[in-house]
């Protein structure tokens, strides 16, 4: 049995779940770049590398095919892909940093809850692993997505006969292709 997350055919993105919710697709689209730069800018803020980003968009994107916008925080479920992604490749950062950035960027916002205290720590800890428990159900426990890095390579080193440069650009571009619509 096959254990990577299937990506969703164009078929199923045109009409998903969001639609039942009266989301039309370009609503979709823009609630989707919103999430990936969401996603992005949360990524730089804890230093992670563009490969694990990547993963989190495509986690958080799988999910909103199949759950929709409405019944779901998007800030949250970003944050719980980031933190998702990386347990998946193993990147040491602790929860707790993620419940720091998280608050930075969407809680200090509301002057209520401007302090970063044991209650509004424990708070966000919640959210993020709760998210993360649906997350996993969403993608049926399936973390591994074959992205398309190793295919440009093997077709970069027939090409490049060992320019690492060529390789070096090529592997930019597919981790960008992965993160872009």
């Amino acid at each position: 049995m096959d254990n990577y997350l299937v990506l969703v055919k164009k078929r199923e993105l045109e009409k998903n779940i969001n639609h039942d919710y009266d989301i039309d697709n370009q609503t979709q689209f823009e609630l989707r770049s919103g999430c990936n730069n969401y996603i992005l800018e949360f990524g730089q803020k804890l230093d992670l590398p563009q490969s694990l980003v990547s993963l989190a968009i495509i986690y958080n994107n799988y999910f909103f095919i199949k759950k929709s916008y409405v019944n779901h925080d998007r800030y949250v479920i970003g944050a719980a892909s980031l933190f998702l992604a990386a347990k998946k490749y193993a990147y040491h950062k602790r929860l707790i940093e993620f419940c720091h950035i998280y608050h930075r960027m969407v809680i200090a916002q509301d002057s209520s809850m401007g302090i970063f205290d044991d209650e509004t720590h424990t708070h966000i800890k919640s959210l993020i692993l709760n998210a993360e428990l649906s997350l996993l159900r969403v993608m049926d426990f399936r973390l591994d997505v074959r992205l398309p890095n190793a295919y440009v390579g093997q077709l970069v080193n027939i090409f490049a006969k060992k320019d690492q440069s060529v390789m070096n650009t090529a592997l930019t571009l597919a981790y960008d292709s992965v993160r872009t619509e």
